[in-house]
């Protein structure tokens, strides 16, 4: 069962570094419009956290996408 959650989060992590890489806002600028502090975005595209629902919910807004993106794992 670990193993699943484990195969679950890198393919959420691989999300989240997909979109903010194809995101046209820089860390900086998405950690003021979110509030969330840049250390911590850092976290989160790295793996070192593990991103929420409402982390997914404020960056989604800025983003300009829905916060489920960061959960879908369909091949695109």
């Amino acid at each position: 069962m670990n193993e699943k959650i484990d195969d679950l989060f890198i393919l959420i992590l691989m999300k989240v570094k997909e979109i903010l890489q194809n995101s046209n806002l820089s860390l900086a600028e998405i950690s003021r419009r979110t509030g969330i502090k840049y250390n911590t975005l850092l976290c989160y595209k790295s793996g070192r956290r593990k991103l929420t629902i409402n982390v997914a919910k404020k960056l989604a807004s800025v983003l300009g996408i829905s916060w489920k993106d960061f959960f879908d794992n369909e091949k695109e």
